[in-house]
């Protein structure tokens, strides 16, 4: 588990062998708040009554909010009086999901992406090229006759047009054998991510 600080903002992320239970006990949470993540680009307040989203936002204090991941890209957002933690995978970003989490606020101020498969490893096929190049053309690599696609770069683009800081983790998931990686064959197993504000 991986135990980021800044200001009062507080960000982990877990690695292989630590999952919901381990940062409950390791943190003294009573819960965390996840969403039923389902590819789309809708944010909610994590104090709604269905979650049904894939991003969640709270003002309020010491509310850990989270997702889980194993490859897609887990994004955390805040000023500071707010914090949003988004999954975002590649129709997530493509549908706009980070910048309807960007909305909530006035003036963002930190951006955080954790660990997710990095263009070295996110083979992709013809359709999905053939489908996204036109908006997304900058984001495709070729390597030994093979596309790759940068999730990271297409968030960064996103996110630098409105918030100051970014700070990226540059851990790749299939590469990483301390990751969960969805395309490596962890096919129940998930990354958390989670954030909370301090007082």
């Amino acid at each position: 588990m991986k135990h980021i600080k800044i200001d009062n903002l507080n960000i982990l992320y877990t690695e292989k062998g630590e999952d919901l239970n381990f940062v409950l006990q390791n943190f003294n949470f009573s819960e965390i708040k996840l969403p039923k993540q389902i590819h789309s680009n809708f944010i909610k307040d994590a104090c709604e009554a269905d979650l049904e989203c894939d991003a969640l936002y709270t003002d309020k204090k010491n509310l850990p909010i989270g997702v889980k991941t194993a490859d897609c890209v887990p994004i955390v957002i805040t000023d500071f009086k707010k914090v949003a933690v988004i999954h975002a995978g590649w129709r997530g970003i493509v549908g706009g999901i980070i910048e309807n989490t960007l909305k909530i606020f006035d003036e963002p101020k930190f951006a955080y992406i954790a660990p997710s498969i990095r263009k070295c490893c996110y083979e992709i096929g013809e359709d999905f090229y053939e489908n996204l190049k036109k908006d997304y053309e900058n984001y495709f690599y070729k390597k030994s006759g093979k596309l790759y696609f940068s999730l990271q770069e297409a968030v960064i683009d996103k996110l630098k047009q409105y918030t100051g800081e970014i700070l990226e983790n540059h851990r790749c998931t299939y590469c990483d054998n301390k990751l969960y990686s969805y395309r490596k064959g962890n096919k129940t197993e998930r990354i958390l991510t989670i954030a909370w504000l301090e007082e």
